[in-house]
Order: structure tokens, then sequence, then C-alpha cells
């Protein structure tokens, strides 16, 4: 009985090289084509964007055009244990698409009971995706139909999407431009 089970076993072993190198040994090659979500081959042009902040290997990272902001992360090593998930669900869109020389900065988690202000931001700046109604009324020009409008256009990716989305004129960005951040 021992003799029938070794040589099974010793079949299987055999078997399972056969199916293992028969590519090598027959010199057959697989051909993978990658094909983009819009059917374009990738393989395009590069950009280069700068991941900060808690995510597990910082730094500037080459990924393709048409990168989305979940891929920028995924190279990051993705989220630290550490990041803030609340903020980052509530603010980011993870298949907004990156540009080149974009910095993407993720927020540490604050610890209960601490304050405090993201690296990448001067706290005198208005976060227009996390001002009080109150903090976005101070800006001039920017009256109740405007604070309502900045809200219920959130998030921003950039300041410059209040101009994209219609909700400031040009005359009432330019004037706060240098007092608002997104971050």
């Amino acid at each position: 009985m021992f003799d029938v089970l070794v040589v099974g076993l010793m079949g299987l072993g055999v078997v399972f090289l056969f199916v293992s190198f028969r590519g090598k040994v027959l010199g057959e090659k697989v051909e993978v084509e990658y094909i983009s979500a819009e059917g374009d081959e990738v393989g395009g042009n590069k950009i280069m964007v700068d991941v900060g902040g808690a995510v597990e290997k910082p730094g500037v990272y080459e990924l393709e055009e048409g990168s989305r902001l979940k891929d920028a992360l995924v190279a990051a090593g993705g989220l630290a244990e550490w990041a803030d998930r609340e903020w980052i669900g509530r603010v980011l869109n993870m298949a907004e698409e990156v540009g080149d020389g974009e910095k993407i900065y993720i927020p540490e988690e604050k610890e209960e009971g601490e304050i405090t202000v993201s690296a990448a931001s001067d706290s005198s700046l208005v976060d227009i995706n996390m001002a009080s109604e109150s903090e976005l009324d101070e800006l001039w020009g920017v009256g109740p139909a405007r604070v309502s409008a900045i809200i219920e256009n959130r998030p921003y990716g950039s300041i410059e999407e209040l101009l994209e989305k219609k909700v400031l004129p040009k005359n009432v960005f330019e004037a706060n431009k240098e007092k608002m951040s997104v971050y």
C-alpha cells in the first residue's frame, strides 16, 4: 500500500513539472496586451505626481497620463495607519484624474484632544472643503448665497474649481484666492 502511495505521488510530481515547464521547454510565449478604459493602448505619456503625508512611501511617482488619485495612492504604498480616513472619505475623490506636477497631501488623523494643522496648509487660509458657513462668509464678496453654493459643490481638488464650477465670479475669486486653500 505504501509503495502505491509513493508511486502515485511521484507520478503527480512528474505531471506537475511537465505542466510547469511546458511553456519554457516548447518555447511558447504568452503575449499580454494592456488596454485602457478608452480602448487606447497603455504606454502613452507619463506624468509625475508628488504624494506626501500619511502614506506608506511618500515620494514622487511616475504614472501613466490619465491616472486617477487612487492610482497615485497605490503607487505610494497606500494609506498609512495614521491617515485621517474620515477626511479622505469626505474630501477626496479617488476617481479624480491627477495631473502632471500635482501634489497630493494626505493628512494625519487627529488624536483625541489634539488640535493639528496640516503641514500642507497655512492656518490663516480658509479651507473651502472644511470651512464653516461663518468662516466662508468672512471672505470678500461672499454672502449667504455664495456660502451655500460653495458648500453644495464640495469637495474641491483646487481653489480654481470655484471658477470651473461657476461658484464664484472671477472678481470675487481674484480678491480671495490668496486667502483660500483646499487642504
